[in-house]
């Protein structure tokens, strides 16, 4: 079963079976969510049921098909970032100006000043664990201290 499915369920769906007994209905609708989530079916043995839900297949499939497009297309929307962090994190820390930095990148000094890069240069970098923990241990000639 996929995470995070979505598909839309429509009135009309809800009006065509108000005239079935509940149960019926109970049936069609959990059939209707287990086709949307891909959950596999249950009730094959109904034949009102298995009708109704072959009939309306196609519609939940187009609805999922559209709310994945949807999905898909907002990943690539909106304004994309014209500078690289990581390489601005790296020509500060060697001691580099923001207006250095822009025109080395091609880019404006304030793009640079607002940058995420530039916010963290004077922060320490973060040490490997498993080195400082080697060094621990050298240091104190195998013995541990707690």
């Amino acid at each position: 079963m996929a995470d995070n499915v979505t598909f839309v369920v429509h009135k009309e769906w809800l009006d065509s079976i108000q005239g079935l007994p509940v149960e019926q209905q109970d049936k069609i609708l959990a059939e209707i969510v287990r086709y949307g989530t891909d959950s596999g079916t249950v009730h094959d043995d109904d034949p009102v049921v298995n009708a109704f839900v072959n009939i309306l297949k196609s519609r939940i499939d187009f609805s999922k098909n559209k709310y994945n497009q949807k999905i898909e297309m907002s990943k690539s929307a909106g304004r994309k970032k014209k500078v690289d962090d990581d390489e601005i994190l790296r020509l500060a820390r060697e001691g580099k100006t923001s207006s250095q930095i822009a025109e080395i990148l091609g880019c404006s000094k304030s793009s640079i000043d607002h940058s995420d890069g530039w916010k963290m240069r004077n922060q320490k970098p973060v040490e490997n664990p498993i080195e400082s923990e080697e060094e621990d241990v050298a240091k104190y000639n195998g013995n541990f201290v707690f």
